[in-house]
């Protein structure tokens, strides 16, 4: 496995990479970085698959753009495109967790014939969360998190106090080692790390309406599957049911009783299992 850097849409990715095939881009979820698909990117490489796993903007050592408006949706979704041209390709299979799966649906939504497969893992199209907020007094209550993320220099402070032990409780249920911690940690104490991660949050506060008007009507058409820990305490079972209606074909849903949000982490060898056989059939079609 590589790590390597590449120029695209006005900015400078630090990616992780292996293997040669059909392109698979994988974009992580919030608190991490491309260190997350440590273990998936050698295993789609030694299914054939050419694996690319960047840190997305703000993260890791991706550059960190200094206004909040550089962290909009529209803005991260054509950061997927530029990257699959960057890449020289015309389109890639797209694996997204968490924040990562916002901005993979939002790819396949405003650049459908960039993404071929999708993979969402505890991660909705931003239009479906905003409708769960809005219409779910209990998805209010679990995402009223974001409420803290949008104070200014608050979050950060908490996030980077103590070389950033919160990490710790963040990112729990079993599945990092204290090594992987240590990693996360140091990741988010970067100058300015806490920050760019954190305008996400603020960025798509006041773009949402705006999104959501520029998406209505759109569905992702790309064939796409689901993969959902149920034990996550802010993205529960009941919001991947909603999924359905922003897709042309409705996805399948694998569910994971047992795991909590980091599906990616706990489950790294069954989650490459499943992604492979996915992206497998993709071949047997061509």
């Amino acid at each position: 496995m590589r790590s390597e850097f590449i120029n695209a849409n006005g900015i400078r990715f630090h990616y992780l990479t292996d293997g040669a095939g059909p392109l698979v881009i994988l974009l992580h979820g919030f608190p991490q970085f491309s260190y997350e698909y440590r273990h998936l990117v050698p295993a789609l490489a030694r299914a054939g698959y050419r694996a690319v796993a960047p840190d997305m903007r703000g993260f890791g050592d991706t550059s960190r753009p200094a206004r909040i408006e550089d962290y909009a949706l529209q803005t991260l979704g054509d950061d997927v495109a530029a990257l699959v041209d960057a890449l020289g390709e015309t389109k890639a299979h797209v694996v997204g967790h968490e924040w990562g799966g916002i901005v993979a649906a939002e790819a396949a939504l405003s650049h459908p014939d960039k993404v071929d497969r999708l993979i969402l893992v505890n991660g909705a199209p931003a239009i479906t969360l905003g409708r769960a907020i809005h219409h779910s007094w209990r998805q209010r209550v679990r995402s009223s998190y974001v409420l803290l993320y949008r104070i200014p220099r608050l979050p950060e402070w908490l996030l980077t106090a103590r070389h950033g032990r919160v990490m710790s409780l963040l990112l729990s249920d079993g599945a990092f080692s204290a090594e992987d911690l240590a990693v996360y940690r140091d990741a988010i104490c970067q100058p300015r790390a806490a920050w760019a991660g954190l305008a996400y949050f603020r960025s798509i506060a006041h773009t949402i309406k705006d999104d959501s008007n520029r998406l209505r009507g759109k569905r992702i058409t790309s064939p796409s599957l689901i993969l959902w820990g149920e034990r996550d305490r802010t993205l529960r079972r009941d919001l991947a049911l909603r999924l359905d209606k922003q897709f042309t074909n409705p996805p399948r849903k694998v569910f994971f009783p047992d795991v909590g949000r980091w599906v990616i982490e706990a489950r790294a060898d069954e989650v490459a299992r499943i992604a492979i056989g996915f992206f497998d059939e993709d071949r047997a079609l061509g």
